[in-house]
């Protein structure tokens, strides 16, 4: 079994019926969610961190409409793929969110007979509140991903999908032959609502990216066309992306009057074998 290791002196930590606590007596206690606290205060570089209450609330919202399921399928499916020929796998999904994707391949592990391990990080308390109530046999954590609560090569996958790639700190967890996977919008991934957006839309730029420690094994490209109805449903998708901070006031305003929106999402997933 894999234990997480205190944020204070990197003790293991053992669980107990209301708290994790180490052997130099350091403790952290469960919330009623499902969820620890390993964030120390010297991590914070905000006095709220990660995302908010209502950030949190609108993809809740959104991912429950079902739209970005198959891509939900696709990242799950691949790692069960990558996951077949281990015993009991030890995943991490590192930026975890409210756990949308994380309780994803849980279920699909445990459909294969495989559940193993599964891990979520995240640095928003309001994230792990919603996550922490979706499965209690995942362990959840508050925590910045750039130092996770893991002993060094511990991990067999760590999964990282629209979260920052700390990528020193996932080469310490993965282990020799484990995998990284990462999902990034694809070139034209909701683009029909950045037309609205803005005057001249743009395309992201899709370079693959190297990682030190790590060799690019395999990169999926997926795509579906989405039927958004209703201000509430394109409201919702909207504030869970990094437009909500760049858009100027026109192109807000231009949205809030679109009742339906035909759009695509399009996603990379790209696999990293730690060497």
């Amino acid at each position: 079994m894999t234990t997480m290791k205190c944020p204070v002196c990197s003790e293991p930590l053992i669980r107990g019926e209301k708290e994790y606590r180490c052997g130099k007596n350091h403790s952290f206690d469960l919330a009623a969610q499902g969820y620890v606290n390993l964030l120390l205060s010297s991590k914070k570089h905000t006095a709220v961190p990660g995302d908010s209450k209502e950030m949190v609330a609108a993809r809740e919202q959104f991912l429950g409409s079902g739209a970005y399921g198959f891509l939900r399928r696709e990242a799950a499916q691949l790692c069960v793929r990558l996951m077949q020929d281990r015993r009991a796998p030890v995943v991490v999904d590192a930026g975890c969110g409210e756990g949308y994707y994380t309780c994803g391949v849980s279920q699909a592990l445990r459909e294969q007979q495989s559940p193993g391990e599964i891990f979520g990080f995240d640095i928003s308390k309001f994230a792990l509140r919603s996550a922490g109530k979706k499965d209690k046999s995942i362990t959840w954590a508050v925590d910045s991903i750039f130092d996770m609560p893991l002993e060094t090569a511990s991990a067999d996958l760590v999964l990282n999908i629209f979260a920052p790639l700390a990528a020193e700190e996932f080469a310490r967890v993965v282990r020799p032959g484990g995998y990284l996977v990462t999902v990034t919008p694809g070139a034209e991934h909701l683009f029909e609502m950045k037309q609205i957006l803005y005057p001249q839309p743009y395309r992201n730029d899709i370079e693959p990216i190297a990682v030190p420690g790590f060799v690019q094994t395999q990169r999926l490209t997926i795509r579906q066309t989405m039927e958004l109805e209703g201000r509430q449903q394109i409201k919702a998708l909207f504030q869970m992306t990094p437009y909500f901070w760049r858009t100027p006031k026109e192109g807000r305003e231009r949205l809030e009057t679109v009742e339906h929106l035909t759009t695509d999402g399009e996603f990379i997933l790209t696999v990293y074998r730690r060497y």
